[in-house]
């Protein structure tokens, strides 16, 4: 059986599983993960099983079980602390593509259709998920697509003309609102820098770099939201400060200008006992 696993809650780690679906349609098990998950059970892994792991990696721990078990193990990602962290593991059954100048997206696509021109949705993904946007009108496109489900047979159907067309008024909200909420930042202390900093569950990347925008003087932002009591935290910065160093101290990971970690509410608490609203 093949079991595609990929990163839960993101528009790259879904457009590398479209890819997969593409290729596996119901030969495989699609799975969405995120790094605060439960452990996999190795034990219903079987001889059989053959895993791809998109956009996101495991614990080497983890990953050791399952090679006990599976057939094969793949992963495709590109996130700097994955690559980090992936030592002494490249052997039977397991392998790795790691590109930082990719997204896990347009690694997945590259790995199921490598002879197979890369569709513009996909080439969209990447250049937002990699915060380039060389491509036109790459951010009114990925506004509309966030209004559509993730469904594979709904994302078959979608134009990117279309969704450019769909993202515009979206687009246009979306500015707002985060103006809006960075105008009410606050600032804290975290490992030893003072930064900006902002509660939302949405929009993290767009109001990350308007944070770094309005403080020129930050070395990175804060983005933070509570769910089922735990802290889910997301930083960004220019590419001066690598800010998967900072996540790593608290057990998260990432890339150099964009990187995440899961916290307790009590650290939120200390946090916030320093915090200074800005005016």
């Amino acid at each position: 059986m093949n079991l595609i696993y990929y990163h839960k809650n993101c528009d790259d780690g879904f457009g590398g599983a479209w890819a997969a679906w593409l290729q596996f349609g119901d030969r495989a098990q699609y799975t969405a993960i995120s790094h605060d998950d439960p452990m996999f059970d190795a034990n219903k892994i079987t001889s059989n099983d053959e895993i791809v792991l998109i956009d996101i990696s495991l614990p080497n721990e983890t990953l050791h079980k399952l090679a006990r078990h599976a057939n094969s193990i793949t992963i495709l990602d590109h996130h700097k602390t994955a690559k980090d962290d992936f030592k002494n593991l490249e052997s039977n059954p397991i392998s790795a593509v790691f590109d930082m100048e990719k997204s896990g997206a347009m690694l997945a696509w590259e790995y199921f259709h490598p002879n197979t021109a890369v569709p513009l949705l996909i080439q969209h993904i990447q250049d937002s998920d990699l915060w380039k946007f060389r491509l036109p009108r790459t951010k009114q496109v990925m506004a509309g697509l966030r209004s559509h489900p993730r469904d594979f047979s709904v994302w078959n159907t979608l134009e990117t003309s279309q969704l450019a067309n769909e993202g515009d008024p979206i687009l246009r909200s979306i500015d707002q609102q985060v103006m809006n909420l960075v105008e009410r930042a606050e600032i804290i202390t975290l490992a030893d820098h003072n930064i900006p900093v902002v509660n939302s569950a949405l929009h993290g990347s767009e109001i990350g770099h308007s944070l770094l925008d309005h403080y020129p003087d930050a070395p990175f932002a804060a983005i933070f939201y509570v769910s089922k009591s735990k802290v889910h935290w997301s930083l960004r910065s220019r590419g001066d400060f690598d800010i998967s160093s900072v996540a790593k101290l608290f057990g998260g990971g990432g890339h150099p200008t964009a990187a995440g970690f899961t916290t307790s509410e009590k650290f939120l608490i200390e946090v916030s006992k320093n915090m200074q609203e800005d005016n």
